[in-house]
């Protein structure tokens, strides 16, 4: 049925009609809906943006309260209430506080993110050898113009500023490099310091090459590794149970273990090389090639040991040291003081080894470096970082930070920052000495056209008057602090009670401009180099000169009565120029002299009138030759400077009829040269993609007599009238010899596709008399008749009108030019599609950048995290130790402090396990009770409080962890020895396809489930019941997420589960299983109700008891 159908309309005359409105239409539906859809992305994609440049400055701000803590310069009381004002703060467009100036300050930081090298020699002149403003200063470039290096432009940015601030400074140090490197209080090595600590790629390098070995170390308990022989001993001997005699079978044991351990180290990170991020190699290797050919020998061996302790001492020891720092481990992991010391001894012998090329070991350190067997990897490293060919990544690196080729890496579209950022970076620049360096004293003055500092957003109004009612500005401030201090309890955001506090403290390190964030747009086809700017000026200083000189000259003539002729010409620089001076003073005709085309002003031919005024007199000057022209100008007195007068005429003089109109001109053109030359200085001479608002919002701070003045301007200019040029005879509208070039033939193709891709509806037509005998100009005529009848009868008026004018058009039309016609419609459609494409492409595009914007986000948000858990773990371990200082007892101490000792000495002689849960649980109620009514922690969040619990559970489990794990001591650890030898001997029998596990063929795949053997061995490293616990649903976790890879099923159900995870459990043989279960149970049964916990959790327990009864 369907092929007689189709064979129908195969004869069907029209059908050609049908179908191309048909793809026309559908053409134009389906570009609509891809560039409606292309508009929301690049919206979402630049709120998205906004976004995430604003999470990185709140993750930026708290590491920057975490630091302030540590070094003891913010008081604890103040961080709760601290962090949420960070929490809360949005980020607003940037002319909302800084008015006008938001364009300059946008030149100045495109300026700063486009010249690392200009950074890096500020960073220089700046720098003090003084910890704290050295850390001020390059937090402020780090979140304010590189954006926390979160897009790999921002990365390298970085990486250039301190591989440039770094040779300034190591070549000033001369011999002493490494001295420099090891101090830390150098700008440039601060600035190294900060780059390995926050940048992502070199935390997952540390991850990679670190994690196992750290983890090794702290399975091994508490076992002290000693270097020094003398502290060895001394613990062994001190410890009542031990015999003298077996000293040295001890110390060849510490001896044995660290050894293992350093070689385990130092294979792992020579094996985690390939993951060194390109830009930390290219930092080190571009050091080194710069400065090897410029030092003396002494000096290069100097630089290259210095290299070494780039990566070793300062990169992988600190790491090695604080492995929760830098993301090695998680901070749930227990790292207690015995830990501490055996990774600070295992990162002293690393760094010995890395040194001892150049300088001898100490006596001690010599009988580990003699036994280790990897010393020569760290060698061999550096031999790969320096010497050897550069990997790709490392080499596209240097040729985009050397110039050699254009950077195509992804980048920013917005500046975020705060106003204290913007004040801090403006003072500082206003205050650099003079310079001779040309980029410095371009940042400089364009700096310095900005006021000293920016007063908060809601204390400046769109005039300056900030001084001139002092009463209202000081009402701005207290209701903005009014409504920022309204908080979740609805109490005053400071307490009244402790405000001198805040004053004194909290105030002294962050104040309100601290929280006043804004975004800038950035583009950096807005940057210009300084040769441009200073080539600009130069041009601009004889603009300036010249228009003086014409200013001069004019009034030089306007006080002559004598009618003067001026001819000029110029064998080099163009045609010649006629200017003739009539005797009337305030009339010259230039009208006869110019003629218009286009842009370019051209002289035209004198009449033979003029050519005959044009003879030489007294009281006519011929300026022919240059030479001859200054001697006649020199007789008469000002009028040497009419040379330069007539080559301003060459370049086209805007014509006008009067004396007093050239004035009018020369003085416009004179007040449009004294812009600054340079870099733009407005949003508009920018060319920001959203002029609307740029303009709208620079005219509410411009004066009226300015904008009057700049509208008169360009007033006077348009209206300047100019001769027309002879064109000669236009080409017709419609032309049948160049069809497919005419206007007609143009317009009528526009307006068939603009209207047959608005027809929602197709005629019918059902007469087919006299088909034959129909052309094609009939038959779409007849065609568009169709579509007219029903456009009108839908009451569509305005389309009915652009199909009449259709129809007009293609009247002009013969058969053969409407075959033409609609060939190229056909053709169109390859056009359109190929157009449609390109929306697709780029909208694949977004929609990635859109992903890898919520990758970062996600990355933020994890390193805000980890910096969180760090606060509170130093909040609540101040709060133990020490307690609220306000609330003392008469002991002298607080009450939680009481509370927790009395816990320690009492908790021992509970037996029963239901009694030591519950005396558990008391007192951690008690704690979180005093915590809450410190008015500080009213601010907390919930994922604060829930960490702070977590926190003091670890803190007071800590020092009862062996009664609370073992409770009946040597009995329950023999059981755990026992099971744990058992298992060991059947690991290595035991396989997936074992008879007694019964694990499903299709879950064999992925077999041994290495990972979750990973996440299984960590279970000893945890101290409280639900670290542990989370340890094993973990586990569990990665079981269900790799039956998911099989092809069968998608979850694990029970009976897929409990068989690999007692495969598992063999395989991974965790110490003191039995002890862990028990722990569990006892400390966070009542916590295991239902969900996913609970389902694990038996899951778990039936596999133990399982591997039970086959054993």
């Amino acid at each position: 049925m369907s092929e007689a159908v189709e064979k129908v309309r195969s004869h069907d005359k029209y059908r050609q009609f049908y179908e191309l409105a048909t793809r026309i239409r559908n053409q134009k539906l389906l570009a609509d809906a891809e560039s409606a859809s292309l508009h929301r992305h690049k919206q979402e994609v630049a709120d998205l943006e906004i976004k995430l440049l604003t999470e990185a400055w709140r993750s930026s701000y708290w590491t920057n309260v975490s630091r302030q803590l540590k070094s003891q310069s913010l008081d604890p009381s103040y961080v709760c209430r601290l962090l949420k004002e960070i929490s809360d703060t949005e980020a607003l467009a940037a002319y909302k506080h800084f008015g006008h100036h938001y364009s300059t300050l946008n030149q100045l930081l495109t300026v700063l993110y486009m010249e690392p090298t200009s950074v890096a020699e500020l960073l220089n002149i700046w720098d003090q050898n003084d910890v704290t403003t050295n850390d001020n200063l390059i937090q402020t470039f780090f979140h304010l113009v590189y954006s926390c290096g979160l897009y790999p432009d921002d990365e390298l940015k970085i990486a250039q500023v301190v591989c440039y601030l770094l040779k300034l400074q190591l070549v000033k140090s001369g011999s002493q490099m490494r001295t420099m490197l090891r101090k830390e209080t150098s700008i440039s090595t601060r600035f190294y310091k900060y780059f390995v600590e926050q940048m992502h790629p070199t935390m997952v390098y540390l991850t990679k090459a670190l994690r196992k070995s750290v983890l090794n170390v702290i399975q091994l308990g508490n076992f002290w590794l000693d270097v020094d022989m003398k502290q060895s001993s001394s613990r062994f001997l001190s410890d009542g149970r031990q015999n003298s005699e077996r000293l040295p079978e001890y110390r060849a044991l510490v001896v044995s273990k660290l050894v293992d351990f350093v070689d385990n180290f130092l294979e792992n990170i020579y094996l985690a090389l390939s993951m060194l991020p390109p830009n930390l190699n290219w930092i080190v290797r571009d050091i080194f090639c710069s400065l090897y050919e410029i030092v003396d020998d002494m000096s290069a061996i100097e630089l290259s040991h210095a290299c070494k302790d780039m990566i070793v001492s300062n990169l992988l020891c600190p790491a090695i040291i604080s492995p929760q720092k830098f993301g090695v481990v998680d901070n749930d992991v227990r790292i207690g003081s015995i830990v501490n010391h055996n990774l600070a001894q295992i990162a002293m012998i690393i760094q010995m080894i890395s040194l001892r090329e150049f300088e001898s070991p100490p006596e001690e350190y010599r009988e580990f470096l003699s036994q280790c067997r990897n010393t020569h990897l760290i060698s061999e490293m550096m031999d790969s970082l320096l010497v050897e060919n550069m990997a790709p990544d490392v080499e596209i690196t240097s040729l985009i930070a050397s110039g050699k080729s254009e950077s195509d890496l992804e980048t920013k579209s917005n500046f975020v920052g705060s106003l204290a950022d913007a004040n801090k970076l403006i003072k500082m620049i206003r205050e650099t000495p003079p310079t001779t360096d040309l980029k410095i004293s371009r940042i400089v003055s364009v700096c310095q056209k900005m006021p000293e500092s920016f007063a908060s957003a809601v204390e400046k109004s769109h005039v300056e008057t900030s001084e001139d009612s002092p009463k209202l500005s000081a009402l701005r401030n207290i209701h903005r602090k009014v409504q920022k201090s309204f908080k979740r309890t609805g109490d005053s955001f400071y307490d009244p009670n402790d405000l001198h506090m805040k004053n004194e403290n909290y105030g002294g390190v962050f104040e309100k401009e601290n929280f006043d964030v804004f975004f800038l747009d950035f583009a950096s086809e807005n940057y210009v180099e300084a040769s441009e700017v200073e080539r600009r000026k130069q041009e601009a200083r004889k603009q300036k000169q010249l228009e003086e000189t014409e200013l001069l000259i004019m009034d030089n003539i306007s006080s002559d009565s004598a009618p003067i002729t001026i001819k000029a010409s110029s064998a080099t620089n163009g045609p010649f120029v006629n200017n003739n001076l009539t005797e009337n003073k305030d009339l010259i005709d230039f009208s006869t002299l110019y003629t218009t085309t286009d842009d370019v002003t051209i002289p035209s031919e004198p009449s033979k009138e003029e050519k005959s005024v044009e003879e030489p007199s007294v009281d006519n000057v011929s300026v022919d030759a240059p030479v001859e022209a200054l001697q006649i100008g020199e007789s008469r007195g000002g009028l040497a400077k009419l040379k330069n007068f007539s080559d301003r005429m060459k370049k086209g003089i805007t014509q006008s009829n009067t004396l007093s109109d050239i004035r009018d001109h020369l003085r416009r053109s004179s007040s449009l040269a004294k812009q600054p030359s340079g870099m733009v200085s407005s949003a508009s001479a920018q060319n920001i993609p959203d002029t609307e608002k740029g303009d709208s919002i620079l005219a509410k701070y411009a004066s009226n007599s300015s904008i009057k003045i700049e509208k008169s301007t360009f007033t006077k200019l348009t209206d300047t009238k100019s001769i027309p040029k002879n064109t000669g005879m236009s080409e017709p509208y419609y032309s049948p010899e160049n069809l497919t070039s005419c206007r007609a033939f143009k317009d009528t193709l526009r307006k068939m596709i603009t209207v047959l891709g608005n027809v929602s509806y197709l005629p019918k037509i059902g007469c087919r008399s006299e088909m034959q005998e129909m052309s094609k100009k009939v038959r779409l005529d007849s065609f568009l008749d169709g579509v007219l009848v029903e456009t009108e009868h839908r009451r569509e008026y305005g389309q009915a009108a652009q199909l009449r004018e259709v129809k007009r058009c293609i009247e002009l039309f013969e058969n053969e030019g409407v075959e033409i016609l609609m060939d190229h419609l056909v053709g169109n459609e390859v056009e359109q599609d190929f157009l449609v494409r390109q929306m697709r492409e780029e909208r694949a595009i977004l929609m990635r950048k859109s992903n890898d914007i919520s990758s970062m986000e996600q990355r933020v948000l994890l390193n805000r995290r980890l910096t969180e858990q760090i606060l509170v773990d130093n909040l609540i371990q101040t709060f133990l130790e020490t307690g609220f200082q306000n609330s003392k007892l008469a002991s002298g101490k607080t009450p939680e402090v009481v509370a927790v000792g009395k816990f320690y000495s009492e908790f021992k002689f509970l037996q029963a396990h239901d009694e030591r849960a519950e005396f558990l649980q008391n007192l951690l109620t008690y704690l979180r009770e005093r915590l809450m009514q410190n008015y500080d922690w009213n601010f907390a969040t919930e994922s604060m409080i829930a960490r702070a619990m977590t926190t003091m559970e670890r803190f007071v489990m800590f020092a009862v962890y062996e009664i609370a794990f073992w409770p009946n001591r040597e009995m329950d650890q023999k059981k755990d020895k026992l099971l744990q030898s058992v298992i060991g001997k059947a690991s290595s029998s035991v396989t997936p396809v074992h008879e007694a596990l019964k694990i499903p063929e299709h879950l064999l795949g992925e077999a041994p489930w290495p990972s979750a053997q990973a996440e299984l061995s960590m279970l000893d490293n945890y101290v409280t019941a639900q670290e542990k616990l989370n340890c094993l649903v973990r586990c569990c976790d990665v079981i269900n997420n790799l039956v998911a890879l099989s092809s069968k099923n998608a979850v694990a159900s029970a009976d897929d589960l409990t068989p690999v995870l007692v495969f598992v459990i063999i395989k991974a043989n965790p110490r003191s299983l039995l002890s862990n279960l028990q722990f569990i149970e006892t400390f966070a049964g009542d916590r295991i109700e239902s969900g996913r916990d609970a389902y694990y959790w038996v899951n778990f327990k039936s596999a133990v008891e399982y591997i039970k009864t086959i054993l």
